[in-house]
């Protein structure tokens, strides 16, 4: 009997295993198909020849590979990658100064200390989110160490210093702000001050915990449409979330270990700086936080192996659902987002009309109709940077109309665009000046 057992045990893995080959198999040739229109082969044998150089990696290297892997098809860094968005850029370099930090003090080399440090200064070179969050974690990270560490973190500091300093000097140097975006984009001090000031049934408090709670849920919860991203779901896949939680638990559960403590002191600075800003469910703010979840997400996906199958096999059970989990990341993001998501950037021709405006007079005003707004900081973002001597605004369809029109001022030379499919705009412009 135990042998019959063990005989039909090892025929269902078989099947398992055997059924898994051709999901993955149909699924590849569905996504090739879909996206070349062309069936070849070829492609999988190459394919093949992949799957099994992972599967290695995945034996030798352990959870960070499975992190990448889960990274490399993760629905909105596939979306900003495709966008040629380099807000990716300061978390690629935040990311190698903290990853250099842990091996650093795990091994004792220095070199990995100062190339973390390089990295870490380049990490300011970009956005506010990296100048702002980088440095913070790594000093947060740094007072939960033992002391004996603080040499190799005090080396690091030193370099990030050096390379960074050119670039505050600079700022200094031409009177601009060290973090423009955040000062254009947080709560107000009037807020602020209503909050303190408020009463205990006045309805403040709760807007405040909304607030704070808003990031948290837009990342397993909540849609995130919002322009920029514009996707159906939640930023982690429904299917997703429960490996999510289960990391999260896992590192909330091992708090003495120095990688657990980095990743809780990540994501939660995150949530915080996000939960600050005004408009705190941008999917782009929480592109520095894209590797933290999926490092999150892949050491829940071990856990849950650990939890059902604490065995031998282990890795290649879950080498198996990484596969089918990247397979459906990135079939979501080509086959049911990538559409839609399109349909929002029809007209973010709003910039492109600015940047046509380079050559007109000085003096023009130009004015750009569309759906889909175009941020004043934009505005005043590239009129700086070209140093164009025009003023310019963005318009809703709804708002450009006879009264708008009769408030411009007579004698000045301007520039009108606008939708084609939008004809409000056309009419009342014609009747205005033809």
């Amino acid at each position: 009997h135990h042998f019959f057992r063990l005989h039909l045990f090892g025929q269902l893995l078989l099947g398992l295993i055997n059924g898994a080959f051709y999901a993955m198999l149909s699924l590849g040739l569905a996504v090739i198909f879909g996206m070349l229109n062309v069936v070849n082969f070829a492609h999988g044998a190459l394919y093949m020849t992949g799957a099994f150089t992972a599967w290695l990696m995945l034996d030798k290297l352990g959870i960070g590979y499975w992190a990448a892997l889960l990274l490399a098809t993760f629905p909105p860094h596939l979306h900003f990658s495709r966008l040629g968005v380099y807000s990716v850029v300061d978390p690629l370099f935040g990311t190698l100064a903290l990853a250099g930090l842990a091996w650093g003090l795990r091994s004792g080399d220095r070199a990995a200390t100062l190339w973390a440090g390089v990295a870490l200064g380049l990490s300011s070179y970009f956005y506010d989110g990296g100048r702002l969050l980088f440095p913070a974690v790594a000093l947060l990270w740094a007072l939960t160490l033992p002391p004996r560490t603080w040499r190799h973190l005090a080396l690091a500091g030193s370099v990030a210093a050096l390379i960074v300093a050119p670039l505050y000097f600079t700022l200094l140097r031409l009177d601009f702000p060290f973090s423009e975006r955040l000062n254009a984009t947080r709560l107000s001090a009037d807020y602020w001050q209503g909050l303190l000031g408020a009463s205990a049934g006045s309805g403040w408090l709760e807007v405040h915990l909304r607030q704070m709670g808003y990031p948290a849920l837009w990342l397993v919860y909540l849609q995130e449409a919002g322009w920029f991203y514009g996707g159906e779901t939640a930023l982690i896949l429904p299917p997703l979330v429960p490996l999510f939680w289960l990391g999260g638990f896992a590192a909330l559960w091992t708090p003495g270990q120095a990688a657990s403590r980095l990743l809780l002191i990540w994501l939660g600075l995150t949530l915080l700086g996000s939960s600050l800003l005004t408009v705190p469910t941008d999917a782009a703010r929480y592109v520095v936080a894209f590797p933290a979840l999926a490092v999150l997400m892949a050491l829940g996906l071990r856990q849950l192996g650990r939890l059902i199958w604490p065995g031998p096999p282990l890795t290649l059970a879950l080498s198996l659902g990484l596969a089918v989990l990247c397979g459906y990341q990135a079939t979501y993001t080509f086959a049911c987002h990538l559409d839609p998501a399109r349909q929002t950037w029809l007209f973010a021709d709003g910039e492109d009309a600015l940047r046509r405006s380079r050559d007109l007079p000085p003096g023009t005003q130009v004015h750009i109709v569309g759906e889909t707004i175009l941020w004043d900081f934009n505005i005043h973002t590239l009129v700086t940077f070209y140093q164009m001597p025009i003023s310019a605004r963005h318009l809703f369809p709804a708002e450009f109309d006879a009264a708008y029109v009769a408030s411009l001022a007579p004698g000045c030379r301007m520039l009108f665009t606008w939708n084609p499919a939008t004809r409000a705009p056309w009419r009342w412009s014609r009747r205005a000046f033809w």
